[in-house]
């Protein structure tokens, strides 16, 4: 599994997530994407708490207010989705399933795809 590290107290650090989606009829359909965070808990098959995160195909041009940073995305319209994650001191320490999704607007979802990572 991929591992992130956190930060010292009172630090953030920004982690850059990317997806590459396309769909058969064209970039201009997909509707949203992003994935879903799993805390993975006992004997490796149950998932505890969940967050969603969105993914953005903007060329970074949007702040994301929330966060006060932009998506991170270089490119807008080149199919590679992005956002940039805050991993600090109080960011649970835990094995974690990312389950990847998008749609388009045709309400077709694409399949999941799952990376497990690890924050230390």
């Amino acid at each position: 599994p991929d591992t992130i590290l956190r930060p010292g107290p009172g630090a953030d650090s920004l982690y850059l997530i990317t997806a590459q989606i396309t769909d058969e009829n064209g970039l201009e359909t997909i509707d949203i994407a992003g994935f879903t965070s799993y805390v993975v808990t006992a004997a490796d098959s149950l998932w505890g708490d969940s967050t969603y995160f969105s993914l953005f195909d903007d060329g970074g041009l949007d702040t994301l207010i929330e966060a006060g940073h932009t998506s991170g995305d270089t490119l807008a319209g080149d199919g590679l989705f992005c956002n940039q994650i805050v991993i600090n001191s109080q960011t649970m320490a835990a094995v974690y399933d990312w389950v990847f999704t998008a749609r388009d607007i045709n309400l077709q979802f694409s399949d999941q795809v799952v990376v497990r990572v690890v924050i230390e």
